[in-house]
């Protein structure tokens, strides 16, 4: 009898758990693992090829994007690698050496006062879209799914992208990229809710955001300032692209052509209750998270003269076949 109870004991403590997992299967571009000792070429004619191939968790405006910046570092020069000082092309260094390379290269666009605002931005996203498949990925949203790593890399051995997670890399990058405003529109199927599920902004309406931090970073007090909530319906049940993100505001108070772009005040404060605010006169807006891929333009200002309106840049277009 106590041998019984005991075996239920055991049995009760017995669960079954559900992951799913991607990896790359039969790419002629692909050797699987890939080892250390491999150019970066290798690497990125890999995920090239997996852009191509469409997987369920990356969305083709995504794939497209990709596509693009991964093909632009393959031919980004380095200057001054520690193993060859003399300048080289990144697709043609070994793999122990792409954390340099994509530092470099991030910072090329970071520093570029002629670069278009956002592309430092997304030279970051397909960083990270890089170092997910070349050491893996592991997300819990909706359920636990993972991408197995393409890398030869030995247990316990340093991952080569690193500094992505790097405390010191995220201040350097949210404090030069500064705060931005761009317009951004709500996509078909999708909303922007404010409390109590009320809806603010139906798909097709136009706004003016103000960013004040990217995706790196975040606040301890982003959840508390956050009422604006932006609402997917046709969002993939799997995305690597879900963290893409902006905190900062809707603006709902401005001058000029921001007017016409952002939402009424009434029509956002009338939403917001729980969290009433002295809006005041000057510019303000309310608290969200904003997904990259709904931004349509960035308002560039004339510094000289203050008075003129901002002109609206367009974000690239990312004309890559998939």
């Amino acid at each position: 009898m106590q041998k019984e109870q005991e075996t239920a004991n055991v049995r009760a403590r017995v669960f079954v758990s559900k992951q799913i997992v991607f990896e790359v299967g039969s790419l002629s571009a692909c050797r699987i693992p890939i080892p250390l000792t491999a150019l970066c070429g290798d690497l990125l004619d890999c995920l090239l090829a997996i852009c191509s191939a469409k997987p369920e968790y990356l969305r083709p405006e995504d794939a497209a994007r990709h596509i693009t910046l991964l093909s632009e570092l393959r031919q980004f020069v380095v200057r001054g690698y520690a193993r060859h000082p003399a300048p080289i092309k990144v697709e043609e260094m070994p793999i122990d050496g792409l954390g340099c390379a994509i530092y470099d290269w991030i910072r090329s666009y970071l520093y570029d006062d002629d670069a278009y605002p956002l592309l430092s931005s997304y030279a970051l996203d397909s960083a990270r879209f890089l170092a997910a498949h070349a050491e893996g990925h592991y997300a819990v949203d909706p359920q636990p799914w993972s991408i197995k790593q393409l890398l030869d890399l030995p247990d316990g051995g340093s991952r080569a992208l690193h500094f992505l997670d790097e405390r010191k890399f995220k201040k350097e990058f949210t404090e030069r990229m500064g705060t931005l405003t761009v317009i951004a529109k709500v996509p078909a199927s999708c909303n922007v809710i404010g409390d109590k599920e009320v809806e603010v902004m139906a798909a097709g309406t136009d706004f003016v955001f103000g960013i004040k931090r990217c995706h790196l970073s975040s606040g301890v007090y982003d959840a508390q300032e956050t009422h604006l909530f932006c609402n997917e319906a046709d969002s993939p049940v799997f995305d690597i692209g879900r963290e893409f993100r902006f905190q900062g505001e809707v603006l709902v108070k401005g001058r000029g052509a921001f007017r016409h772009w952002s939402p009424p005040e009434q029509e956002i404060a009338a939403n917001l209750v729980s969290h009433p605010r002295d809006w005041g006169t000057e510019v303000n807006g309310v608290g969200m998270s904003l997904p990259a891929r709904w931004i349509t333009h960035v308002l560039e200002y004339d510094r000289e003269h203050d008075d003129n309106p901002p002109k609206a840049i367009p974000v690239p277009a990312w004309q890559t076949e998939i």
